[in-house]
């Protein structure tokens, strides 16, 4: 029996959390007290790790990658979906089709949306 495939896995930075959050008025305490809640329910050796997978199907069920990636890339660039469609030439419904998964986002969508939002085009794929 073979071993099975190392996951590729992502450290969650307390520091990245709180500057995404500060917008929200969450202090870096409140982040750290549910992060620690949270890691007590998960087995000792991923305490400190967490899957991509795991984190979308945890936190965001049921919801597309791309659409969460979108909004969150938004976000962190402080733009409305009015702002954005603005700079890609689009309309607003239009963004906010892609943000909900009821619209795909194509490769010519995520070129464009990954040079107005600094982040990699895959993660709109």
């Amino acid at each position: 029996m073979s071993a099975p495939a190392r996951k590729r896995l992502i450290k969650i930075d307390i520091e990245e959390i709180q500057s995404a959050m500060k917008k929200e008025g969450i202090t870096l305490a409140k982040i750290k007290r549910v992060i620690l809640r949270l890691q007590s329910k998960l087995p000792k050796a991923f305490r400190d790790y967490v899957t991509p997978e795991e984190f979308f199907d945890e936190f965001f069920p049921g919801e597309s990658k791309p659409a969460v990636m979108l909004r969150g890339a938004r976000h962190k660039e402080e733009y409305t979906q009015e702002a954005l469609a603005e700079k890609l030439g689009t309309t607003q419904s239009a963004i906010a089709a892609m943000e909900n998964g009821s619209r795909p986002i194509g490769k010519d969508m995520a070129h464009r949306l990954s040079k107005v939002l600094k982040v990699h085009y895959k993660l709109f794929l």
